[in-house]
């Protein structure tokens, strides 16, 4: 069975510039509106390897995940 998203980590980085996709990523979700409900332990690790995954560049850009998906069908 084939995955459905064929496309996988590059450590060399993503084609497109990652500081600003990372930039742009970071102005969204520090816009984002605080949450009426706590925040769980589980969705806090989540938040801060997100962030960390951002600020280290290993992000994929909106043109290649149209491409891999395109190249799944």
């Amino acid at each position: 069975m084939s995955q459905p998203f064929p496309m996988s980590y590059d450590p060399a980085g993503p084609s497109a510039p990652a500081p600003a996709v990372a930039s742009e990523m970071e102005r969204y979700l520090e816009s984002l509106p605080e949450s009426d409900e706590p925040e769980t332990e589980a969705e806090h690790q989540a938040t801060a390897e997100g962030r960390a995954d951002i600020a280290a560049g290993r992000v994929v850009s909106h043109e290649e995940v149209v491409a891999a998906l395109k190249g799944a069908q």
